[in-house]
């Protein structure tokens, strides 16, 4: 049903956007070089000048013809000529939908002619206009993201048409788009600043095409953010000067990095990714071509058994969306969606969103930092006693797993007395930081371990994990007979370095507390997500900034319900059944709450979030009783107000004599109900652990099901607690004003 949907809606484009009749190859035919330098070479404006095709040069999309010097009337360039040329090869072969067309005269770019260019004097701070932003590894450097092509006036035909063909279903102006949105979602996790140089959010309407704004081109785009006029200009018709919208907008904004995503088509044999720089360009983009294209090829190699690797391809100035940047600057074309494999794949969210991520590890590996979500992984554990010459010489009964990996079986043994098997991994992390740590359990049917004679059909219900982390040691109990083939979350901890290295230790044993011998005990690999790379306890840092406690008091109930509306909960409607049967309108209660107090109406949120999930889950009778985690127990509306007095009263005091009613000062160490020993890095932090007083089990309380402040850090990272109220809303809406 969904291909045929496909089918369905390709067929319908293809009739509103279909070209006007006209004399020459079909959108379809590829052209060869031959035919279009013979076509030129008999061109009015070449033949009747005495000039000829001097080469031409395909690069992926790059159409690259050099003239003789004798097209040029007087010897400098006119624009009415190259642009006739260009316009009269689209009528002939369609080259528009197939090529980003560079003229060269005697090997030189047509501004050593006398085209003019910009001199990019003309900048803009980037508060100018609405970027998304984060921290982490990438905070500080700022990306420009150019996806290819998008919806375009031909001044030829008179009409909006597509820059790019259809292909069973999809077409880069409205595919790359949807790949780049995962990329910016990726990078601004990772901290980094994001310029966006087509529109990206599908509902945010129609544009001036009369078609979806994410449809439409740079060009139109940077029209629709009244940017000045050279940046949506700069060249000789509309096509052309798209390209170089990318460019222009990126200098005008002072990227660190512009990346430009397409996706290739030749002649349906081709697969595989080629990511290009340009030899004129900066001279960091080679390296930056090198690790994002190697970044994207391990990954799809990994994930896919297979990928062909075209390489990274060195371009004399043939792509002007990366030749004109001022910055290092690369072209990446994915996958060939003219062949029927990689089409497949384009299709598919979970290769979008892999690629994304995959340009972006590229990024981190370019500036040389960790990438949050980057894993460290280990295999084969260290057994006690060594698995030697099989089950009968060790205990240890060995097995190939779906990862292509070796997994370890041991007898259960029901009390410490008789333990005689251990699995020990101990890895070396890239950095101090949380990691979020999982072990992969595999599939396998009833196993005969020859010694002692037993067959033993599934793993135990109480595989006993214990973790060592900077904040002590966690014990995780797994039942490994529910998984087969899965990795399974043992928590995530922090790890600090020690002797030059990030360390980490989890240890597995044999001992269960079911009968002896009548389970096994899965060991095989475990792997480290990192989630964030402070260097230091997260307790103890600034992870989120002082200014967090009073922003937006004065936010409007509209803001309030729009946040928990897009959040999907279901406190966003105004009648809900409080604890004590009354009807309530939680957005009003929350903004009633915050500015009658002076406080961050995020800051409630996150403590709801933290103490009863009810963000993320609807919260009952019960839940919305303690939903601020108050005692005694009373009603949501009470316990709302209640929290905004108390944390009102703590920022006061902090702020009139430095310590909070319970005792917490800024810069000081202090312990919390829990047992941890914690410094306060800001008043922020200060004054959550005065609210709390508890760190939370996963940052190493001694308490098993408290939250605490690392709750209310979870919900500050799963909620995007950490942006605007207003701009929440304008990112999901409006990306164009973030």
């Amino acid at each position: 049903m969904k291909k045929f949907a496909f089918i369905l809606i390709g067929l319908l484009l293809l009739t509103i956007f279909i070209l006007p009749s006209h004399a020459g190859a079909s959108q379809s035919t590829l052209p060869s070089t031959d035919q279009i330098a013979a076509y030129l070479n008999e061109h009015p404006l070449v033949a009747g000048s005495g000039a000829q095709v001097l080469d031409m040069t395909i690069q992926g999309e790059a159409l690259i013809i050099d003239l003789s010097q004798a097209v040029l009337p007087e010897g400098v360039y006119d624009e009415a000529v190259f642009t006739q040329l260009q316009a009269d090869l689209d009528e002939a072969f369609g080259i528009n939908q197939r090529f980003e067309t560079t003229f060269k005269v005697e090997g030189e770019l047509l501004e050593y002619w006398g085209r003019s260019l910009p001199d990019f004097s003309e900048t803009a701070s980037l508060l100018e206009i609405f970027t998304t932003k984060g921290t982490g590894p990438l905070s500080g450097v700022t990306v420009a993201l150019s996806p290819g092509h998008g919806l375009y006036w031909n001044e030829t035909y008179a009409m909006w048409m597509y820059q790019r063909a259809d292909f069973w279903g999809i077409r880069e102006d409205t595919l790359n788009p949807e790949i780049i949105a995962y990329v910016q979602e990726a990078l601004t996790a990772q901290g980094a600043t994001v310029i966006q140089l087509r529109e990206l959010d599908k509902t945010i309407g129609a544009g001036v095409t009369g078609y979806p704004a994410w449809y439409e081109s740079a060009r139109q785009y940077a029209i629709s953010l009244n940017l000045p006029e050279w940046i949506w200009n700069g060249s000789n018709n509309n096509y052309n000067s798209d390209i170089r919208t990318r460019p222009y907008m990126a200098n005008y904004f002072g990227a660190d990095i512009l990346i430009s995503l397409h996706n290739n088509g030749w002649d349906g044999t081709l697969r595989g990714t080629e990511t290009y720089w340009d030899t004129d360009n900066n001279p960091s983009s080679y390296a930056l071509a090198a690790a994002v294209h190697t970044s994207i090829v391990d990954t799809l190699t990994e994930e896919y058994g297979s990928w062909t690797n075209r390489g990274t391809r060195a371009s004399d100035s043939g792509y002007g969306e990366i030749n004109y940047a001022q910055m290092p600057a690369i072209l990446v074309e994915l996958a060939f969606m003219d062949n029927v494999d990689d089409n497949a794949l384009l299709h598919e969210e979970s290769f979008k969103q892999l690629s994304a991520d995959a340009i972006v590890e590229g990024v981190c590996d370019f500036y040389g930092v960790t990438c949050l979500g980057a894993e460290a992984g280990l295999g084969k554990p260290d057994l006690t006693p060594a698995y030697g010459d099989g089950v009968c010489d060790s205990g240890w009964y060995r097995y190939v797993n779906s990862l292509g990996k070796y997994t370890y079986l041991a007898l259960n043994v029901e009390t410490e007395a008789e333990s005689a098997h251990t699995a020990t991994w101990q890895a070396e992390l890239p950095a101090s930081g949380e990691y979020t740590v999982e072990v992969f359990i595999p599939d396998h049917g009833a196993v005969i371990f020859t010694c002692p004679g037993l067959t033993i059909e599934q793993d135990t219900g109480a595989a006993d994990y214990q973790v060592e982390h900077a904040n002590g040691t966690s014990f995780i109990q797994v039942d490994q007979s529910e998984y087969a083939d899965e990795w399974v979350e043992l928590g995530t901890f922090h790890f600090n370095e020690a002797g030059g290295a990030t360390a980490a230790t989890i240890t597995l044993t044999d001992i269960t507390g079911e009968l002896s011998q009548t389970t096994t005990v899965s060991a095989s690999s475990m792997r480290f997500t990192l989630i964030g790379d402070s260097g230091m306890q997260f307790y103890d840092t600034a992870w989120v900034d002082d200014s967090w406690l009073t922003d937006e008091s004065d936010a409007l109930v509209e803001n309030i319900r729009n946040f928990l509306a897009l959040s999907g909960s279901c406190l966003q409607t105004t009648a809900v059944l409080d604890a004590d049967g009354k009807l309530i309108d939680m957005a009003v209660l929350i903004q009633q709450a915050a500015s009658a107090n002076g406080i961050n109406p995020k800051l409630l949120l996150a403590l709801m979030e933290a103490e009863q999930s009810a963000l993320s889950t609807c919260p009952d009778q019960v839940a919305l009783a303690s939903l601020m985690g108050l005692e005694p127990a009373s009603t949501a509306h009470a316990q709302v107000a209640d929290a905004a007095v108390q944390i009102s009263a703590a920022i006061t005091a902090l702020k009139n004599t430095g310590t909070t009613p319970n005792g917490w000062v800024t810069g000081t160490v202090k312990t919390t109900l829990d047992g941890v020993n914690v410094t306060p890095a800001n008043d922020v932090i200060s004054i959550l652990f005065d609210y709390s007083q508890n760190a939370g089990a996963v940052w190493g309380g001694s308490s098993a099901d408290e939250k605490g402040v690392q709750g209310i850090y979870t919900a500050w990272l799963d909620f995007s607690l950490d942006e605007t109220l207003p701009g929440y809303v304008f990112r999901i809406y409006f990306p164009s004003f973030k």
